[in-house]
């Protein structure tokens, strides 16, 4: 084995290992509910891939954890395609208004449900919006998962410290 595979592989694992230890604490819960925000785009397997990606994770190290998708993008296929897969995954739809307050009855049920928060894989906090509306409307605990930060302007750095 090459080394940087090595090192590829044994990043991944340590990163799912700490994975349900860490949601376990933040939640005080064994089987909590999770919120993932995730799906921002659907445009090319790369973009559709990072979504099942962590569900897949959170399955296999939180199998008794219940999860909800709210999913940026809206296509029916790839909806369908998660929902063959992970047929116990709940996905919503829905955006907030300018003062972070959720817009759909859907998204404030799965606010009032969830334990913790999740922001999916991403370029940057693209969702950052969302995990205010989180914070604000909840106060329940979140985390970031996956994303790339290069930079951390001061608002993200407020909600970071969160």
């Amino acid at each position: 084995m090459k080394r940087r595979t090595f090192l590829q592989q044994s990043a991944a694992l340590s990163a799912g290992a700490l994975l349900a230890p860490l949601l376990t604490l933040a939640t005080g819960k064994q089987s909590p509910t999770i919120m993932i925000v995730s799906g921002w785009q659907d445009v090319n397997i790369g973009d559709i891939t990072h979504t099942p990606g962590l569900i897949g994770l959170l399955r296999k190290r939180l199998p008794k954890a219940k999860l909800i998708l709210w999913k940026k993008s809206e296509s029916e296929k790839v909806d369908r395609l998660l929902m063959k897969n992970y047929p116990a995954l709940r996905i919503v739809h829905g955006s907030y208004d300018k003062d972070l307050v959720p817009q759909t009855e859907e998204i404030k049920q799965a606010f009032s449900e969830a334990d913790i928060f999740i922001h999916g894989s991403g370029p940057s906090v693209v969702g950052a919006d969302n995990v205010r509306s989180w914070v604000k409307q909840t106060g329940k605990p979140f985390g970031i998962f996956g994303v790339t930060i290069q930079e951390v302007n001061p608002a993200l750095k407020e909600l970071l410290q969160k």
